[in-house]
């Protein structure tokens, strides 16, 4: 449901939002046990007031809220939330100086939980900030903007706590302290037509990063390489523990080459202070968060790219190829076999390298007529090179995938009827996995595994449809409804949400897939539009 409209005489508007699915009813009218055992929701809403007090000074608060919960056959499941507001002043000084002067506050909470065994518990982590920002923009006509700023970040993280769940769980209690941290940064820049063909565009960002107390902090024999049999002791440190800064300049420049034919190009350097752990092959929406600590620095990258970008039919197609490049230092990756779980000393768990990501894109797009839609494709590598693992060889991040391939068709006859397909395909994620086993002379069969990610999911690929029907519109219309049939997954795919291993009669490794929605999945929706 979405509805906007005026409040007071004009000057006061608001346009609002609600969103939640009915998924569970589905799911259990499936006769597949998997599925019917199994639950998912999820609910958003949004809203913003905006009044104006005049042709140049307006005020707007907004709000945003979401929830999702997924349950797989009443055996493990994730819930996570997203909760935003924000206040926004805008001025306009004089017709060419804009201020826009905004405060946000934001928190993301999540949960994952297994319901049965031993290991029956529930794991809870959030990240909540406050930001205050200033812009200040100045233009003179199509040829010069200006944007000059600064803001400040505070975030506040619960890096995890853990809870037994069921009678049978063997799981502990444990709960870690909060962290925080800080952000002060600056920012310029400068965009410029030199003439009708060549535009460019250079600025600069500057950040000074504070991990702040009370924390633990642990100390090591070897500071450059923490490890959990070279504790020395550990201390309550206050204030200012550890600060990093970051001067990041950034560049871009376009030329037309023709009417309908450009060239673009960019160069950035870019710090980050806050990164996502995760104990999987990538990362979940329940994976925690992880601020930059006297033993983890920030990442830092040096980011290049260049394209050529071609319209035809009076720019009713676009095209484009890209290429990119990307240097990333003081990467980390884990050890085998890390605890990252409710780890408050996460560090020890850590090795840390440099990465790099390169790659070509090519994109086609189509806007009007009876058929349109777009077709994209990457030939990609993204890669990591870490001291003490794979020998210190470049191997594949966990976010490598070498081709990624999606289709979009529309085909509109007439304002009534709509057909879509939507095809995507990406290349299976590296993985770690056993490859055989030795038996012990205990008799114990101990697994031997690939080196990192050496090994691969199955390609993921998967086409869905939908067909709406509409009834012709009329202006004085106030409200239009229209019904969609679709079908995700039509195919049935059976896409790996995740591989794992158990062993056969003989000891042997077993690959086993585990599927969500691994079947073809029919839906019917009604579409209400208030004019």
């Amino acid at each position: 449901i979405m509805a906007e409209g005026p409040i007071l005489n004009g000057k006061t508007s608001f346009i609002g939002g609600f969103r939640s699915s009915y998924t569970d009813w589905v799911l259990q009218r499936i006769q597949v046990d998997e599925v019917k055992n199994s639950s998912a929701f999820f609910t958003d809403m949004n809203l913003r007031i905006t009044h104006r007090f005049n042709n140049r000074n307006s005020l707007s608060i907004s709000g945003y809220n979401s929830r999702d919960k997924f349950t797989y056959n009443n055996e493990f499941g994730f819930e996570y939330s997203t909760k935003m507001a924000q206040l926004e002043l805008k001025n306009s000084f004089s017709d060419n100086i804009l201020s826009n002067l905004s405060a946000t506050t934001s928190i993301y909470e999540s949960t994952q939980f297994d319901l049965q065994g031993l290991d029956g518990s529930q794991l809870d982590n959030d990240i909540s900030y406050v930001k205050l920002k200033e812009q200040i923009t100045y233009f003179k006509d199509e040829e010069l903007k200006v944007d000059i700023g600064a803001s400040a970040i505070q975030y506040t993280i619960d890096p995890g706590s853990r809870f037994p769940f069921g009678d049978n769980t063997e799981v502990e209690e444990k709960i870690l302290e909060e962290e925080m941290s800080r952000e002060l940064t600056g920012f310029f820049n400068l965009e410029y037509s030199l003439t009708d063909k060549l535009l460019m565009s250079g600025g600069v960002r500057f950040t000074y990063y504070q991990y702040l107390g009370p924390q633990n902090i642990y100390e090591y024999q070897n500071p450059a390489r923490p490890e959990v049999e070279e504790i020395l002791g550990s201390s309550i440190q206050d204030g200012t523990i550890v600060s990093y800064n970051s001067l990041e300049p950034r560049f871009s420049f376009r030329y037309k080459l023709s009417e309908n034919l450009s060239l673009k190009g960019g160069y950035s350097r870019t710090a980050q202070f806050i990164n996502q752990v995760f104990n999987t092959d990538s990362p979940t929406p329940t994976s925690q968060w992880q601020l930059s600590t006297p033993y983890i620095e920030p990442n830092r990258s040096h980011n290049v790219s260049m394209g050529l970008f071609r319209n035809f039919d009076d720019n009713n197609i676009e095209t484009s190829i890209e290429v990119y490049g990307r240097q990333i230092d003081q990467l980390y990756d884990y050890r085998d076999f890390a605890e990252l779980v409710v780890n408050d000393h996460i560090e020890t768990e850590l090795l840390f390298g440099e990465g790099r990501a390169y790659g070509v894109e090519l994109s086609a797009k189509k806007k009007l007529g009876e058929l349109n839609g777009s077709v994209s494709y990457t030939l990609s590598r993204t890669e990591r090179k870490i001291e003490g693992i794979n020998s210190g060889q470049y191997f594949p991040s966990n976010f490598d995938k070498t081709h990624d391939l999606s289709f979009l068709m529309n085909y509109q006859p007439n304002q009534r009827n709509t057909l879509t397909l939507n095809f995507t395909y990406s290349t299976g994620r590296p993985t770690t996995a056993p490859i055989g086993n030795y038996i012990t002379q205990e008799g114990l069969i101990v697994p031997i595994f690939s080196e990192r990610n050496q090994l691969r999911i199955p390609a993921y690929h998967r086409l869905d449809f939908a067909y709406t029907l509409g009834k012709g519109y009329k202006k004085e219309q106030k409200i239009r409804t229209s019904w969609t049939f679709g079908v995700y997954n039509i195919y049935g795919r059976k896409n790996a949400f995740s591989v794992f291993f158990t062993q056969d009669g003989f000891g042997r490794p077993v690959a086993n897939r585990l599927a969500i929605l691994g079947s073809a999945f029919p839906s019917l929706t009604l579409n209400v539009e208030f004019l």
